[in-house]
């Protein structure tokens, strides 16, 4: 578990903390056809941890549709964590939504794979965990470290850009 991004400290979350988990589909996901594995594992580890967790799956290129029903519920949050599952580029309507969210409430997101994602990323963003796969143990060590109750120890292990060499990592207090 390794964090990119920690702006204003947004890391660790107060257990009372209200959490708007956004889940995109991933098709990896949807065609394992395994129990375990599907796109409540982050809201499901999210609420282990926290007071109040809500949640909304979208696809990876979002309707107009969702991105309306998703910034309408993160009005009653007061931390969003964005799962992203996969790629390496977003979808424009993904940045789009990420926009109109970070304009609500602070915005923390997932890379559950690859941390090459994180230049699509609109700058608002304010905390960026990397956790590199797609395990229901990743998210609850995710949901852990946004709960503070895990510290980040892993670094970057390939270089993503100037700013984002081998061997990056931001430290948590």
């Amino acid at each position: 578990m390794l964090v990119l991004k920690n702006d204003e400290q947004v890391l660790p979350a107060s257990q009372k903390s209200s959490i708007l988990a956004i889940v995109q589909r991933n098709e990896d996901v949807i065609l394992c056809n395994d129990p375990v594995l599907s796109h409540q594992m982050l809201p499901n580890s999210l609420a282990g941890r926290f007071d109040s967790v809500d949640h909304v799956i979208v696809d990876e290129t979002p309707s107009e549709i969702q991105i309306f029903e998703t910034i309408a519920r993160a009005k009653n949050a007061d931390l969003i964590v964005f799962g992203l599952y996969g790629g390496r580029k977003l979808a424009a309507e993904t940045i789009e939504m990420l926009e109109k969210l970070i304009a609500l409430r602070p915005v923390v997101v997932l890379i559950a794979q690859s941390p090459y994602v994180i230049e699509s990323l609109p700058a608002g963003v304010k905390g960026v965990i990397c956790g590199f796969g797609i395990t229901p143990f990743m998210f609850d060590a995710a949901a852990d470290l946004i709960a503070g109750k895990l510290k980040p120890t892993a670094k970057l292990p390939v270089t993503v850009n100037n700013e984002l060499p081998r061997g990056f990592a931001v430290e948590m207090k």
